[in-house]
């Protein structure tokens, strides 16, 4: 069965139960961080096991975050997953008013907050 196939199916009996639809509606920022986590790892050619060791835990802690289920990590677990895996991370806020204001606000040690204010810089994101 081809991915387009299995999507299908997928999409189909999302459609036909609506409270599976309001489920994974709110499941969604849980699996837009598990994706995030898993290609930040994978961008980085390691292992589960090579970051739960970065980050003094054991690979199920690791396979916990990259899960779709569950709870959602906390910060300080988010900020040590990123450094594992040699990422800098901040906080980005958005403020919808009559003109988007974005925020970003850099984490973690002095050379991370250059590089984060580079790329804030580079999309017109305003630092705190």
């Amino acid at each position: 069965m081809n991915s387009n196939s299995m999507k299908s199916i997928v999409d189909t009996i999302v459609n036909e139960d609506p409270g599976l639809k309001n489920k994974l509606k709110q499941m969604q920022p849980r699996i837009d961080l598990a994706k995030a986590l898993y290609q930040l790892r994978r961008q980085a050619n390691l292992t589960q096991k090579q970051v739960a060791k970065a980050m003094d835990k054991e690979q199920s802690f690791v396979s916990r975050m990259e899960s779709v289920t569950g709870p959602f990590p906390d910060s300080n677990s988010i900020s040590s997953y990123a450094h594992a895996c040699h990422a800098t991370m901040g906080y980005v806020f958005v403020s919808p008013n009559q003109e988007v204001e974005v925020l970003s606000v850099p984490m973690g040690v002095e050379s991370d907050r250059d590089v984060f204010s580079d790329v804030m810089e580079l999309h017109n994101i305003l630092e705190v």
